[in-house]
This record gives structure tokens, sequence and C-alpha cells, in this order.
């Protein structure tokens, strides 16, 4: 902290001394401040711009990512109703077999018992 004491007497000496080069040294700060500053603002600006375009790009990204996914899904669910589709259609026709086979059989049993009157 000492050190602190000494620059603020060392500048208060100076500026007895010679006020003018002290001001001038002071302005040259003051202006060297204020374009850090600036920088650090117009840095900062595009930091936020680069930041809302990488969100903007993620939540794109994203966005396919669940198209993606939906569409996946979606394919699944279309595959397993066609697959039950498939699997109904089948059952109805091996009934329909069955029912056919049954009916040849009764009408074979009819002729012969027709025939069997005779």
């Amino acid at each position: 902290m000492g050190a602190g004491v000494d620059y603020v007497q060392a500048t208060l000496h100076a500026w007895s001394q010679c006020p003018t080069i002290v001001k001038k040294q002071l302005d040259e700060q003051y202006f060297e401040i204020k374009k850090l500053k600036e920088e650090l603002k117009s840095a900062t600006l595009r930091l936020n711009q680069r930041k809302q375009e990488f969100e903007r790009h993620a939540a794109v990204e994203m966005k396919v990512e669940l198209i993606k996914h939906k569409d996946k899904v979606e394919q699944m669910y279309r595959q397993k109703l066609e697959d039950e589709k498939l699997k109904q259609t089948k059952a109805k026709v091996q009934e329909m077999d069955s029912i056919i086979k049954e009916n040849y059989t009764l009408k074979k049993e009819i002729m012969d018992l027709k025939k069997a009157k005779k």
C-alpha cells in the first residue's frame, strides 16, 4: 500500500512542478482508458452477436434433429401399423380358407347323403 501513496505523492509533486506535463500524461491515460473501454464494449457486442448466432444455429440444429426423430418415430409407427394390417389380413385369409374347406366338406357330406337316400 505504501507504493500507492508514493505514486500519489510523486504525482502531486510533479503537478506542482510541471502541471502541463502531468495534465498531458493524465489526458493520455484517460484517452487510453476510454479507447480500451470502447474496444471492450465492441468486443462484448461482437461476443453477444456470436452467442446469439450460435444459439440460433443450435436451435435450428435441435429442430432438425427433433424433426428427424419425429419422422423416425412416425416411420416406425407406420411400419407397425402395416405389420398389424398384414397380420390381420393373414388371419382373415386363414379364417376364409378354413370356412371354404368346411363349406366344401359340408357340401360333400350333403351330396353323399343325397346319394345315400336314392
